[in-house]
């Protein structure tokens, strides 16, 4: 119910519904609305309850065993000759161990010695070659691995009516088991149940209360039974049914032909899914409800509606290739997604009955949605309605709303005149919209309504649109936008066209305007800004087409990916202190050359700091790191990975690239940090430092070589430079015969350390 009530897309449908409808899968937690369906009695969600109960406090119950006192093993033997080993459970209950010897038709012992058997072990009842027959006694509550493994000529099992629990485990390698009688308190059926090979008669338990959809789908069941005491489930033989038929659940034993029940209202989820021989089902006129995948994957080749069917669900007949025909009824309200996917249907008529209209509806046909052929219909007079467009209209109140775009092949949508919203997801995915035009008076496009489409490049804003919702044209094409006066909103993503999201492409949206009487957005430096109630700015988007972007101060929200995948910006401004920016909002392709962070309060002495991420491939990356990460443009961030990219300038892959720094600019950023530290932290410190400790004597080359004397009296001052390795820097600079340096080095040991050195000889 909650499925279609979501789908549903007005209260009266939600209403209509909520009269007859009820879940497929009955269950204790769902008891109401099972009973304001009518499926379910009072009386009937009471025992349900009471048999929850029951089934909870059993498995607690058998639980409980692994943490019992167990005595020493044992040996007994019954009247039929069969001898087990066994052992008592806190002197109260015994738990079998193992049969060493059975007769055809095996009886396991109720009880041993006055006490109730209530467990059997792993394999007990393993390799019992002779046995045909095995029934268990209702005491019993936990069944180990494999306790009939390999019993290759059993026929027939009967398991505990008390027993809650189902494991196909048991039997396995038991390839002629023909009959089950299935655990009294299982709560559902499922597939596993017909594991077996060669079963062929099911005997249903008085606790079930459902089945799993589909969970019939590989019966080769020959007879169905259900015991008397169950008040929930009943059966013909063949199909399984709620109490009074109501619902059918699943058809169990295959058939080629099918007459359901009269009276029944619901065709519950996979009900005959799968029966690919089932050619023709009879339906009463009493169905109301046809679940999904209910008819998928058969035979069928003709569909009539009976007179009540309100709905038809997801997938309904869904790769039913035989299916030529159908004819749908006055006051069917709902049709879903896929209902006649995959057929042989040409030709399909709605009646004006219809509420909704799920898409796809037949793909996978030869039905087209096309204004020449119009094999789609839907009769006049409802509040559905479909034009030459394959569009998919609702009438309401306020005027006509877009669904959806049926036809997947049209190219051009013109929207009809009158046409006052766009519904969220009207055109998701559409693999070959191109244009859209939109008529005076839209109010609204919603969600996700031309999301992924990837082939638009063309739509009209026109005046009178108010809200453009979430992510509305996230991944299309669109060029060129103009905002009209009216608009008010844009939600999140809207405008982050085809591949920025992802990285692979540039933001195709390159043209943005805005009406001049238009007092909520505006366009300055490329960028799309929201003016917010409070006086702040928002930035929604980033046309691509500016070099330098000073972002305003009154900016306090940058939109996820509204810088993103840009190519053009070699010159970033903005004042610290943004709140929001939101998730890889300058996840840009290439390096941002400059990018100055104007300070609201100075720091350091500083009122702004200017951060140039190295022109390698490691500064690109750590500014594309920084970037996305949650911390964005807060100073901290920055700094961290500017470090880093300063640290380690080499290549990934020098065989390959040229564009590593040279060890002159390293020295001389990596002095600069350290002289002026903000928000370096101390492992970024630490790592520099020993950068430059590693390598002292080859940046005092590389400094000398340049005559970079400051640099070199920096190395002093920040302590590299030391009495103790002056001497060896010395000699290394006059061994390259640089008198010029060697002499500022000397004068420096004598200045800093009072050194000196007569002996050398600087004449030329």
């Amino acid at each position: 119910m909650k499925e279609l009530l979501q789908l549903a897309s007005n209260n009266e449908l939600a209403h209509e519904f909520g009269k007859w409808y009820s879940p497929e899968k009955p269950g204790p937690s769902d008891g109401a609305e099972q009973a304001k369906g009518g499926l379910w009695s009072d009386a009937q969600i009471e025992h349900m309850l009471k048999i929850d109960r029951e089934r909870s406090a059993v498995r607690d119950r058998a639980q409980s065993f692994d943490a019992t006192r167990e005595s020493e093993e044992q040996t007994w033997a019954d009247e039929a000759g069969s001898v087990w080993r066994y052992t008592v459970l806190d002197d109260s209950a015994v738990r079998l161990l193992k049969c060493d010897s059975a007769a055809a038709d095996l009886f396991v012992p109720a009880a041993i010695e006055g006490k109730p058997v209530v467990a059997v072990a792993n394999r007990a009842c393993s390799e019992l070659r002779e046995t045909r027959t095995a029934v268990l006694p209702d005491s019993v509550l936990s069944l180990g691995s494999g306790v009939f493994f390999n019993c290759s000529n059993l026929r027939r099992i009967v398991l505990p009516s008390r027993m809650a629990s189902f494991d196909p485990g048991w039997f396995r390698g038991c390839s002629n088991l023909e009959e089950l009688v299935l655990p009294g308190l299982l709560e559902e059926i499922t597939p596993s149940v017909f594991e077996a090979p060669s079963l062929k008669a099911l005997v249903v338990g008085s606790g079930t209360t459902c089945a799993t959809p589909g969970a019939f789908g590989k019966s080769r069941l020959e007879a169905l039974s259900v015991d008397p005491e169950n008040a929930f489930l009943e059966t013909d033989g063949l199909a399984l049914y709620t109490k009074g038929r109501k619902a059918l659940v699943g058809l169990a034993v295959p058939r080629d032909e099918y007459r359901i029940a009269p009276g029944c209202r619901v065709i519950c989820s996979k009900a005959f899914n799968r029966r690919d021989t089932l050619a023709h089902v009879d339906l009463p006129d009493s169905t109301a409800s046809i679940g999904s995948y209910a008819f998928a994957h058969t035979a069928i080749r003709e569909f009539v509606a009976p007179a009540q069917l309100r709905d038809v669900r997801e997938r309904a007949f869904f790769n039913c290739r035989k299916l030529e025909r159908v004819a749908l009824n006055d006051g069917l309200a709902y049709v879903g997604a896929n209902a006649f996917s995959n057929t042989a249907l040409t030709s399909l008529r709605f009646p004006a009955s219809l509420k909704a209209l799920n898409h796809p509806v037949a793909e996978g046909t030869n039905i087209r949605f096309t204004a020449s052929d119009q094999p789609v219909s839907i009769e006049a007079g409802g509040v559905l309605s479909l034009d030459e467009h394959g569009g998919l209209y609702r009438r309401c109140t306020d005027g006509l709303h877009l669904e959806r775009v049926m036809d997947p092949d049209v190219t051009k949508l013109v929207v009809a005149d009158g046409t006052v919203a766009i519904e969220p997801q009207a055109a998701f995915n559409h693999r070959s919209l191109e244009t859209v035009v939109l008529p005076a008076g839209l109010a609204a496009i919603g969600e996700a309504a031309f999301k992924g489409c990837k082939s638009l490049k063309s739509v009209n804003l026109p005046e009178g649109l108010v809200s453009i919702g979430e992510e509305a044209f996230l991944d299309s094409n669109i060029k060129a936008l103009h905002l009209p006066a009216s608009l008010v909103h844009i939600g999140a993503m809207a405008l982050v066209t085809q591949g920025v999201h992802s990285g692979r492409a540039a933001q195709s949206l390159r043209d943005v305007t805005v009406s001049p009487n238009n007092r909520r957005f505006s366009v300055e430096s490329g960028m799309l800004l929201e003016h917010r109630d409070d006086g702040s700015l928002a930035v929604i988007a980033f046309t691509d087409t500016e070099e330098d972007v000073y972002i305003p101060d009154a900016v306090k929200s940058i939109a996820p990916y509204a810088f993103g995948s840009s190519r053009a910006i070699r010159r970033l401004r903005v004042l610290n202190g943004i709140s929001d920016v939101g998730i890889r909002a300058f996840s840009v392709e290439g390096l941002i050359e400059t990018i100055r962070i104007d300070l609201v309060e100075p720091i350091g002495g500083h009122d702004h700091f200017t951060i140039r991420f190295p022109d390698t491939d490691r500064g690109r990356h750590q500014q594309y790191v920084a970037f996305t990460s949650a911390a964005g443009l807060e100073l901290p961030n920055l700094f961290e990975n500017y470090d880093a990219a300063i640290m380690n300038v080499s290549s990934f892959n020098r065989a390959t690239n040229d564009e590593e720094m040279g060890l002159y600019e390293q020295a001389k950023l990596m002095t600069a940090r350290l002289k002026d530290p903000l928000f370096m932290t101390p492992a970024n410190r630490q790592m520099i430092t020993r950068a430059i400790e590693d390598r002292l004597v080859d940046i005092c080359i590389a400094l000398s070589s340049c005559g970079d004397r400051l640099a070199l009296d920096d190395l002093a001052n920040l302590g590299f430079l030391t009495e103790e390795n002056i001497a060896s820097v010395i000699d290394r600079i006059a061994s390259v015969r640089d008198a010029a340096m060697t002499a500022h080095l000397l004068e420096m040991r004598r200045r800093w350390f009072g050194q000196c050195d007569e002996a050398l000889d600087f004449s030329l």
